[in-house]
């Protein structure tokens, strides 16, 4: 919810709103959530998991933006004004989550960890 949050951030301070964040912290944003799902979770799928958490976040971000838009910049504004815009979110969302999920997989099955049954 990190970018959510930086455009409320940019809102609420009358900072110039930019029209899109860098990505480049993209990938440390993921980063704990394998970590969260690796050696000692008891999640069973860890990749379902992970691709279902990304589409939540989709969901969820586009909610808030459909709610907090129009109070703070007077008109709604994101992806719930487009709907090919929200299928985007969600493309964009289940690969992260996959990714996420197949780093869970390999920190869960990697030497000595609880799961490997070392």
């Amino acid at each position: 919810m990190r970018q959510p949050h930086t455009r409320v951030r940019e809102v609420a301070v009358d900072q110039q709103p930019t029209p899109s964040e860098p990505r480049s912290a993209d990938p440390f944003s993921g980063v704990p959530w394998p970590l969260v799902l690796g050696p000692e979770a008891r999640a069973p799928r860890p990749l379902l998991v992970l691709v279902c958490t990304g589409q939540a976040y989709g969901v969820s971000s586009t909610v808030l933006s459909a709610v907090l838009s129009p109070i703070m910049l007077g008109d709604p504004q994101g992806p719930v004004t487009n709907p090919s815009d929200l299928v985007a979110v969600l493309a964009v969302n289940a690969p992260w989550g996959l990714v996420a999920g197949a780093i869970a997989l390999a920190v869960r099955s990697a030497p000595g960890s609880r799961q490997s049954g070392t």
